[in-house]
């Protein structure tokens, strides 16, 4: 009794080991949607850089907020979202 039931768990067992490695698949990213947006806007009064430092002007910091959404092979139906921030200013002299 206990011959058969061992043989029939490692056929159990072999068959969950090939499925996992079948079901393995060869993930190849690829981009879905980009979508970039301002999302603040700052008026900043530090001209540190500026070569017109000497004149009391002021500087807009933008907040450019750029999220990409990722996904997987369609096997996996996998999705990621990277999200990246940036700024930019600008010196209202210029």
């Amino acid at each position: 009794m206990k011959k058969p039931l061992a043989l029939i768990l490692a056929v159990v067992l072999l068959v969950s080991v090939i499925g996992t490695v079948i079901a393995d698949c060869k993930h190849s990213w690829f981009t879905v949607s980009t979508n970039s947006n301002i999302t603040n806007c700052n008026i900043v009064f530090e001209t540190y850089n500026c070569p017109y430092c000497v004149i009391p002007h002021k500087h807009i910091r933008y907040q450019k907020v750029t999220t990409t959404r990722t996904t997987l092979c369609t096997l996996c139906h996998e999705v990621k979202t990277t999200t990246s921030t940036t700024y930019k200013e600008r010196c209202t002299i210029r």
